[in-house]
């Protein structure tokens, strides 16, 4: 299988603010809602227990997620937010969801290019996943 894009993930401090801007500007939707506290987490490879907010919707064949942060400590969502001195509505870009057909291989894979682990997690009934740095690659 090659592997393909399937999501555009959005990081923002305000949920509500970013899901009026991509329901009403962009006529994104409808969007669902959940909150996760994963297990297993960990942030640039230290344990870390955050809680967090996403809201999923299409927009023509373009999955989007919106995730805000609510409790927790540093995480890869505060590192994005904290990079920047302002936020658009929309929230700030942050990630790709990759479709694959191995998750271990796409990891190393991805890590071999020279991307760092910034946050791995497992949530059950879903699985594993994480966000690869790539910001640095050579």
């Amino acid at each position: 299988m090659k592997r393909k894009i399937i999501q555009l993930g959005y990081v923002t401090p305000d949920i509500d603010k970013a899901l009026g801007y991509w329901t009403g500007i962009v006529g994104a939707g409808p969007f669902y809602c959940a909150d996760f506290e994963p297990e297993q987490q960990t942030h640039r490879g230290k344990p870390t227990r955050i809680k967090f907010r996403v809201a999923y919707a299409f927009t023509g064949d373009i999955h989007i997620e919106l995730v805000q942060q609510l409790e927790g400590g540093g995480s890869a969502y505060t590192e994005a937010l904290e990079a920047r001195s302002s936020i658009p509505q929309a929230g700030i870009f942050h990630h790709v969801l990759l479709k694959h057909d191995g998750y271990d291989k796409t990891y190393n894979d991805i890590i071999k290019g020279g991307a760092v682990p910034a946050y791995e997690a497992f949530v059950p009934g879903v699985g594993r996943f994480c966000y690869l740095a790539a910001h640095d690659q050579a």
